[in-house]
C-alpha cells in the first residue's frame, strides 16, 4: 500500500506516511485512545512513497504488558481510497437527481395545482389534479428517502462494544415468548 520497502520502513515511525491532510486534533485523540489502552479504528489520509496519497482504514491496538502499561502498537491499514472514490460518485449522482426530480415534480405541483384551482373545471379535472399533486408528494418523498439510503450505504459503521451474553438473552427471552412449547436455553460466558 505504501510503496516503502522492508529496509525504508523498518525502524522508521508511521510519520513517514503523514500526507499532511490531518489536524494535530486528530493525533492528540488518537494518542489519548491508544495511551489509555484503548483501539483506534478511523480513516487517514496517508502519502505513498511516490508521494501519490491514498485513504486507509486503520486499526491500531495498543499492546499491555502485565501491568496495564502500553509498550507497543499493531496496527493494520486497509487501502480504501476506490470505495471513497466510488462513494463520491454515488452522492454526487444522488444530488444530481434529487435536483432533477424536484424541479420536475415543481412543474408537476404547479400545473395540478392551477388545474385543481380551477373554478371552471369539471369535477373529473379537479380529481386528475387533487392526484397530481398527491402523487408529487410521494415523488419527494421518495427522493428523501433515497437520500436517505445512500448515506446509510456510503456510511462507514462505528464499532461498538456490546455485551453479547445479555444480547443473547434477550434474543432467547423473546424466541421463548414467541415459542412457549418450547425449551430454549442458552450457555455463555458472562463476560464476552
Amino acid at each position: 500500500i505504501t510503496g516503502y520497502p522492508a529496509a525504508d520502513a523498518v525502524g522508521a515511525t508511521p510519520d513517514i506516511l503523514n500526507s499532511g491532510e490531518m489536524s494535530d486534533d486528530y493525533f492528540a485523540r488518537q494518542w489519548e485512545t491508544l495511551l489509555a489502552g484503548e483501539e483506534w479504528d478511523e480513516e487517514i489520509v496517508n502519502e505513498r512513497r511516490n508521494g501519490t496519497r491514498y485513504v486507509a482504514r486503520q486499526t491500531i491496538t495498543p499492546l499491555t504488558d502485565e501491568d496495564g502499561s502500553v509498550e507497543k502498537f499493531v496496527a493494520i491499514q486497509t487501502d480504501i481510497t476506490a470505495l471513497k472514490d466510488r462513494e463520491r460518485h454515488l452522492q454526487t449522482l444522488s444530488r444530481v437527481l434529487r435536483h432533477n426530480i424536484r424541479n420536475k415534480i415543481g412543474v408537476i405541483i404547479g400545473s395540478a395545482e392551477l388545474l385543481a384551482g380551477d373554478d371552471d373545471a369539471g369535477v373529473d379535472e379537479a380529481v386528475i389534479g387533487d392526484r397530481i399533486v398527491d402523487a408529487s408528494h410521494q415523488l419527494i418523498d421518495l427522493a428523501e428517502k433515497e437520500r436517505r439510503i445512500v448515506t446509510l450505504l456510503t456510511a462507514h459503521p462505528r464499532r461498538k462494544r456490546i455485551d453479547l451474553a445479555a444480547t443473547i438473552e434477550s434474543v432467547a427471552t423473546r424466541v421463548r415468548q414467541e415459542h412457549p412449547d418450547n425449551r430454549i436455553t442458552v450457555t455463555c460466558p458472562g463476560d464476552v
